[in-house]
């Protein structure tokens, strides 16, 4: 699948791959040299479904093996260019991140900052 958004210009994905410019290192181009490389970063090929997925740690950067890892389905949703960030306590989150610590819906929290435009911490601690 990376191959395929990266490099062929009809896949579905590739206006958000390939066609932005996103490109697989040559390294990569040997199968061998993905599998080790694979192999020493965690990939478990025993892994249930979705639960060992490759991911980039920046979503604007290339598939090489420094801004690649392996991570599972939820891990890898919380990764995406449009995801919203909010910076609370010092520390960047997502809205699910933000549910997940204040204990509220992922929707109230976005009616609550986006479409009423209340402060972060209001919306987390009333």
């Amino acid at each position: 699948s990376m191959r395929c958004r990266c490099n062929w210009k009809n896949h579905p994905e590739y206006m958000n791959y390939g066609g932005r410019g996103i490109t697989i290192c040559n390294e990569w181009d040997d199968f061998l040299q993905f599998h080790n490389w694979a192999m020493s970063v965690g990939y478990d090929e025993n892994a249930e479904y979705m639960s060992c997925t490759l991911d980039r740690i920046d979503v604007d950067g290339n598939y090489e093996p420094s801004n690649c890892r392996f991570v599972n389905a939820k891990e890898q949703s919380r990764n995406k260019r449009n995801n919203l960030k909010f910076e609370y306590n010092g520390k960047l989150y997502t809205l699910p991140e933000l549910a997940e610590i204040s204990e509220k819906s992922r929707d109230l929290l976005y009616d609550r900052i986006v479409r009423q435009g209340w402060s972060l911490e209001k919306a987390i601690t009333k």
